[in-house]
């Protein structure tokens, strides 16, 4: 691997780690945005909340509903808006879509940095604009696996890893919070990390975006605009090199036939997998919004949240191990010469994480808090899972030049979805007294029917004949 790549992938984990997944640090931001009293109004109606001390920051469940709904809109509306990014990222290529989500993050800093009680509703806006900048820097990282082929499960893992543990960065500014530094300088501050994003687009990434098979004598950064007056990576070029998905799921002809984006719409699999990621999606927004107050309902200490904080950042670690795996599986698959070595890898990991989230959905509604821990652990395994799957499964069923629009489709969909989680949150503080059990049956009943998602794949690869079979 050149040095070059080998640069190219660490400093997209570090970029990724920084940037990409704070929104998922939420139960931290919260911790800061109730000091400053945001939304604390709210509660001058609900008397108990300041009988202890009316000088003192206080909560109840309207200012709980509020800020919480600032997280529902901002992951939901981001999934929601993914579809246009990804035809901008697929349309303009990859300088023009990293420029915009940095042109976001810094919107963000200096709107959390003005926010105060009297401005409370500048953290939905702020919360928006880190949540979308984040998924697409995210969106431009996949195709960092295709640097290396033989590591592709692995890199993908590694940046994906670098998201789910991007939490801990929201745990930094927290930390810091708490030394008495305030808001504005810290994210001041952390606006200024931008110029990392900055220098890593003009030297360290294509002007459009890698082929599926990268040549031995690409070039790519700042360099491709002294080349020649066509970009060897521009559209026109990268048509022959990506159209192909190595997903050996269909036949050379069901593979021509995908690089329509609408045809490619009308695969069944492609709406199971659609199903799969709601549901995915709707227990991760539900858990990570939900868990300060399922914690105090059960009358866990504040130890409790901060393990859930380490669970989060171990996602880094898990991930490593699981691209690791993948790609020991799909060598595995490939050495004894399977029928469809990738879609078995898929298959079998699909099957792994919904068994995780089943038992997960099982060990909550059991009230023991030291099993929590366990259920703590077992959620970020199935984050580190479920978001592998996701975009291992786009980027390799689809040619690479649509996978910006397939990929934002199928989030798309799931940002509609996502919108119930404010009426289901608020029903559930409000109307049921904080018992989260009667949720929980509902996804462990969807859950379950979901594995009827990765068998639909078998079935229907068992229905397609490679041409090696076919003679």
């Amino acid at each position: 691997m050149r040095r070059k790549h080998m640069l190219a992938i660490v400093t997209g984990f570090f970029e990724t780690f920084l940037f990409c997944g704070v929104i998922f640090g939420w139960p931290y931001l919260l911790g800061i945005l109730e000091d400053l009293r945001i939304y604390n109004d709210l509660c001058k109606t609900d008397q108990q909340a300041y009988a202890t001390s009316p000088a003192a920051p206080s909560t109840c469940p309207k200012q709980q509903s509020a800020l919480n709904l600032a997280f529902v809109l901002a992951t939901s509306v981001t999934k929601i808006l993914l579809l246009p990014c990804g035809y901008i990222y697929d349309t303009y290529g990859t300088w023009a879509t990293r420029t915009l989500a940095t042109i976001m993050f810094v919107s963000n800093c200096i709107l959390f940095a003005v926010i105060n009680m009297q401005q409370s509703w500048v953290i939905y806006p702020s919360a928006l604009l880190m949540c979308i900048s984040g998924d697409i820097l995210l969106m431009s990282m996949v195709q960092l696996s295709y640097l290396s082929p033989k590591r592709s499960s692995f890199i993908m893992s590694l940046i994906i890893g670098a998201y789910d543990g991007s939490a801990a960065v929201a745990l930094v500014l927290k930390s810091v919070y708490d030394q008495g530094i305030s808001v504005q300088a810290i994210f001041i501050a952390y606006s200024l990390l931008s110029v990392f994003s900055v220098t890593r687009t003009l030297f360290l990434t294509p002007k459009y975006r890698f082929p599926r098979n990268v040549p031995a004598d690409i070039v790519y950064g700042i360099r491709e605009l002294n080349c020649c007056s066509e970009s060897p990576q521009s559209p026109e070029n990268l048509a022959h090199l990506s159209s192909n998905p190595p997903f050996h799921l269909c036949s050379s002809e069901c593979r021509s036939e995908l690089r329509s984006f609408r045809q490619g719409l009308c695969t069944v699999y492609y709406w199971g997998h659609i199903y799969f990621l709601v549901l995915g999606r709707m227990l991760e927004l539900f858990f990570i919004s939900t868990v300060k107050q399922w914690l105090s309902a059960l009358g866990a200490p504040a130890h409790y949240e901060s393990a859930f904080g380490i669970m989060l950042i171990s996602g880094i670690a898990l991930n490593f191990v699981f691209g690791i795996i993948m790609d020991k599986m799909t060598a595995c698959f490939t050495t004894r010469r399977a029928e469809f070595p990738m879609a078995n890898t898929v298959c079998v990991i699909l099957i792994v994480t919904i068994v995780i989230a089943i038992l997960f959905c099982g060990l909550i509604l059991i009230n023991i808090l030291p099993l929590q821990y366990f259920s703590f652990f077992l959620f970020s395994i199935f984050r580190a899972f479920f978001y592998n799957v996701a975009y291992a499964f786009v980027s390799t069923v689809f040619p690479s030049k649509d996978f910006g629009k397939f990929h934002g489709f199928a989030f798309t969909i799931t940002g509609f979805v996502s919108l119930l989680q404010f009426p289901i949150f608020s029903s559930i503080v409000v109307d049921f007294k904080a018992n989260f059990d009667k949720c929980i049956y509902v996804f462990l009943g969807m859950f379950i029917a979901s594995l009827l998602h990765p068998f639909q794949i078998i079935s229907e690869a068992r229905k397609k004949k490679s041409p090696r079979n076919a003679k």
